[in-house]
């Protein structure tokens, strides 16, 4: 019998950019708790990117596809299974011996919080750890309200949806602005359509991408382009954690 999930604890993805120019939201050493806080990083990024993409299904095919030991695959596993991130589900087909355990990627063990700003309209949205949409609201809103005024009502929105959702704390909020940002400091740089946003960072811890997508959807490991019929085009975000 396949066991039961490990209860959820209270963890987080870390943002960073990634070369192709998304913010790439993984488990990182930092944003873990308690046991999990002596990790070394990248193992177990590696192990529970590679079961949420469906590239690795068991603990052998972990093996195969990262190329790490399997004594550090077991512990990753095993690790990635107490923090709610994995869940073992059913037993995969024999290559010859036992029947090795399938491994989920858990969705529903976090959510995280977008806002997209665009010149004249506004969508807020509350998404799982694997980019699927649970709720959104989309408003037209012109950002030369100014930055203050502007993120209260993105304020206001999160609190709505989290009232509606009912879901606990998200993992991380993300805010993607139609004009260029500063890397090192995640501030936006003399935006020419954002007049009285010059300076402006949503938080100073604040990571911050420079070559973005598009249109962006919200994932744990990912903002993935999701351009669509009026769907804004920021050319830069922040991304809070």
């Amino acid at each position: 019998m396949p066991s039961a999930a490990a209860p959820k604890r209270p963890v987080g993805p870390q943002a960073e950019p990634t070369p192709a120019g998304g913010v790439h939201l993984k488990p990182h050493l930092t944003a873990f708790e308690g046991s999990l806080a002596s990790l070394e990083t990248a193992p177990l990024a590696v192990v529970v990117d590679l079961v949420r993409s469906g590239r690795a299904r068991t603990r052998p095919e972990l093996v195969t596809a990262s190329g790490l030991s399997r004594k550090i695959v077991t512990q990753r596993v095993e690790q990635a299974l107490d923090a709610g991130l994995l869940a073992e589900d059913g037993l995969a087909p024999s290559s010859g011996g036992r029947q090795p355990r399938l491994l989920r990627f858990r969705a529903d063990a976090g959510y995280v919080y977008a806002a997209l700003l665009g010149a004249s309209e506004m969508r807020v949205a509350v998404a799982d750890l694997d980019g699927r949409l649970i709720e959104d609201v989309h408003e037209d809103w012109s950002v030369e309200n100014g930055p203050d005024e502007t993120m209260a009502r993105v304020r206001r929105h999160f609190e709505h949806l989290a009232r509606k959702t009912r879901l606990g704390r998200p993992w991380a909020i993300g805010v993607g602005v139609p004009g260029p940002v500063d890397f090192s400091t995640g501030r936006l740089v003399a935006p020419p359509i954002m007049p009285g946003w010059d300076g402006f960072a949503s938080d100073p811890g604040c990571a911050t991408t420079t070559t973005p997508p598009s249109g962006w959807t919200t994932t744990s490991t990912s903002w993935r382009s999701a351009s669509g019929p009026g769907a804004p085009s920021p050319t830069d975000a922040t991304c809070c954690s």
